[in-house]
C-alpha cells in the first residue's frame, strides 16, 4: 500500500510512519522542512516538501497514493487571540484542504488523528510529566480533571487498525483507563520513585490571576492566556469510551503503569 501521511515528524506521526515501514507500505510524507525529516529518511520514506495551505499542491503529492493519514495538527491550549488565526487555519482549513484534495484525487480511505502520551510528548500532559519526573511541580493544578491517557504505540498501532478495518465514514476513539489528573500524576510518581505534589493549586486563586496571565502564566508554568487554561480544565472531564475501536478493529491499550515505565525511562 501506498499511504500519503501528514505530520510524519511528529509525536504520533513518526510512531505512525515507523509501523507502515515495518509492515512493508510506502510512505510519501509531507514535510514542510525536510531538514527536520532525517527519521523519516532513515525509514525510507519519500519527502514531499509542501504544506497543508494550497490544496493543489497537496493533490499533486497524493498522486498515486492508496490512502491518506492526516497526523499534522497545532495543539496548544492558552493561546493569546493574535495565535488563534494560526491554529484555525493548521487545524481546521488544513484539514479540510487534505480532505478535499483526497477526495478530489479519488482516494477511498483516509484517516484523521488526534493525540495522546508517550516518550518525547510536547502537550500539556507532557509538560506536567516532565515536571513531576523533576521534582519541580511543589503544586498540582486542576487535580480532578479527567483524562483517558493512551500510550503513542498503542494509537499507532490503532490508526493502522482503522486504516485496514475501518468502515467509511466511522469514528473510532482510541481511549486509555479514565483517570483525575491527581491519580495520574501520583501513579507517574510511584513508577518513577520519585514524591507527588505536595497539594493543589488553589482554582480561585488561578481565575483571579487570569487578567495577569500574560506576566504570571510563565512564571507559573501556564500559558500566557489563563483564562482559556481554566476554563478548559476546572471541573471538565474528556472522558471517553474505546469499546469500538476494540469491537470493530479489535484494538487495545497497554496498562497506565506500564506505559508510563516508559515515559520515566526516555
Amino acid at each position: 500500500m501506498r499511504v500519503f501521511l501528514t505530520g510524519g515528524t511528529g509525536f504520533i506521526g513518526g510512531v505512525v510512519a515507523r509501523l507502515l515501514r515495518e509492515r512493508g507500505d510506502e510512505v510519501v510524507a509531507l514535510v514542510r522542512t525536510p531538514a527536520k525529516a532525517a527519521a523519516l529518511t532513515a525509514l525510507g520514506c519519500e519527502l514531499a516538501s509542501r504544506d497543508l495551505s494550497d490544496e493543489d499542491a497537496l493533490r499533486t503529492a497524493m498522486k498515486g497514493a492508496d490512502a491518506v493519514i492526516h497526523c499534522a495538527a497545532v495543539y496548544e491550549i492558552g493561546v493569546t487571540p493574535a495565535r488563534r488565526e494560526a491554529l484555525v487555519d493548521a487545524n481546521v482549513r488544513g484539514t479540510e484542504r487534505v480532505l478535499g484534495a483526497a477526495l478530489a484525487s479519488g482516494i477511498r480511505k483516509t484517516v484523521y488523528v488526534s493525540t495522546v502520551y508517550g516518550p518525547g510528548d510536547t502537550s500539556e500532559i507532557g509538560g506536567l510529566s516532565d515536571r513531576v519526573l523533576a521534582g519541580k511541580l511543589p503544586l498540582l493544578p486542576f487535580p480532578d480533571l479527567g483524562v483517558t491517557p493512551v500510550h503513542r504505540d498503542d494509537v499507532g498501532a490503532g490508526i493502522l487498525l482503522a486504516l485496514d478495518k475501518g468502515t467509511s465514514g466511522s469514528s473510532y476513539v482510541l481511549a486509555g483507563e479514565p483517570i483525575r489528573t491527581g491519580a495520574l500524576v501520583a501513579k507517574l510518581a510511584r513508577v518513577a520513585g520519585g514524591k507527588p505534589p505536595r497539594g493543589a493549586v488553589p482554582t480561585f486563586l488561578l481565575r483571579g490571576l487570569a487578567p495577569f496571565g500574560r506576566v504570571v502564566g510563565p512564571v507559573l508554568g501556564f500559558p500566557s492566556n489563563l483564562r482559556e487554561v481554566v476554563s478548559s480544565s476546572d471541573g471538565v472531564t474528556f472522558w471517553a469510551s474505546s469499546d469500538k475501536a476494540q469491537r470493530e478493529l479489535g484494538w487495545s491499550f497497554r496498562p497506565l503503569a506500564e506505559g508510563l515505565a516508559t515515559v520515566t525511562s526516555s
